[in-house]
């Protein structure tokens, strides 16, 4: 049959077959875009949960030992070991009020104030001398894993 102006095009269909395998094709693409989207999400909450993880045990680690402390003339000395970690030491209280001291690590002089961080290596002993006034005080270092104590006296 032909109508005069107008054609016929007579078009073929695409297959069930094909089309299921199309549409399945699709769905697996969208879900494996889905997949490695919500991996990478998961796997930077993971990381760093484990930076945040592997700090808090490096700061527990931490560890300072007071191994001597004495007043000689008009300053206290403290000798101070770390642990096999090195220690961040943040402040030095004597008698309870924050005092600025000179901490001997290594052959070199740092200033304590509890603004700075002074870090002393792992396995290294620390001398630090602080002014002071009196014939006993009680020496509170504080540092990132915790604080440590001691009393001092004077030595005739």
């Amino acid at each position: 049959m032909v109508v005069v102006g107008v054609r016929y095009m007579f078009l073929k269909g695409v297959s069930e077959y094909v089309s299921v395998f199309i549409v399945t094709i699709i769905t697996l693409a969208a879900g494996l875009g889905i997949f490695i989207y919500a991996y990478a999400i998961i796997d930077g909450y993971y990381s760093s949960l484990s930076q945040r993880i592997e700090q808090a045990i490096a700061e527990y680690r931490q560890n300072l030992d007071i191994m001597a402390s004495y007043i000689r003339g008009d300053e206290v000395i403290v000798i101070a070991v770390s642990s096999d970690s090195s220690v961040d030491i943040n402040a030095i209280y004597i008698n309870n009020s924050l005092y600025t001291c000179k901490a001997y690590i290594d052959n070199k002089i740092y200033i304590v104030d509890g603004i700075n961080i002074v870090r002393a290596p792992s396995l290294s002993i620390a001398v630090i001398k602080c002014p002071i006034e009196g014939a006993l005080a009680y020496i509170k270092i504080v540092y990132r894993g915790g604080e440590v104590g001691s009393w001092a006296s004077r030595i005739i």
